[in-house]
């Protein structure tokens, strides 16, 4: 088992439910607890929490990067726009876990084999936001225009 702290953190519960049933509150509230906090560190664990804090960072770093090359002139888009598109999508950029290209008027996210791009690039089209796959010699493109 990957997560030792989830099953003992059950264990506790059931002595803190073993123990309100018997009467003995104050050793019920203390197992109650200490369950809770073995649930608190096997949530700060899960692979879940990680990959959110990871696509948070992904994002964080995408917005900043397109920010400052809008700012120096070598992305040519509006920021406004910038800032919409990748609110579209958000969730769909920061879970590639990588940083995409930045072209002159796109980003291109990298891509392994073609199934994974298409249906990345269907589910980009279905919120709006022009996109497309291409194949670059062994590898995968998706280009994400700001029009």
């Amino acid at each position: 088992m990957n997560n030792i702290y989830l099953p003992i953190g059950i264990i506790f519960m059931i002595m803190a439910v073993l123990s309100y049933i018997e009467g003995i509150n104050v050793l019920a509230i203390i197992f109650l607890i200490i369950f809770l906090g073995f649930m608190f560190m096997a949530y700060r664990g899960s692979s879940r929490h990680v990959n959110k804090r990871v696509s948070s960072i992904t994002y964080d770093g995408i917005i900043q990067t397109g920010l400052s090359k809008i700012d120096r002139g070598t992305f040519y888009i509006d920021k406004d726009k910038f800032m919409s598109v990748m609110e579209k999508i958000n969730d769909l950029v920061s879970s590639q876990g990588t940083m995409p290209e930045f072209g002159l008027d796109a980003i291109y996210l990298m891509l392994g084999n073609q199934e994974k791009a298409e249906l990345l690039v269907s589910k980009i089209k279905e919120r709006g936001v022009e996109a497309s796959a291409m194949q670059e010699r062994t590898t995968w493109k998706i280009k994400i225009e700001f029009n």
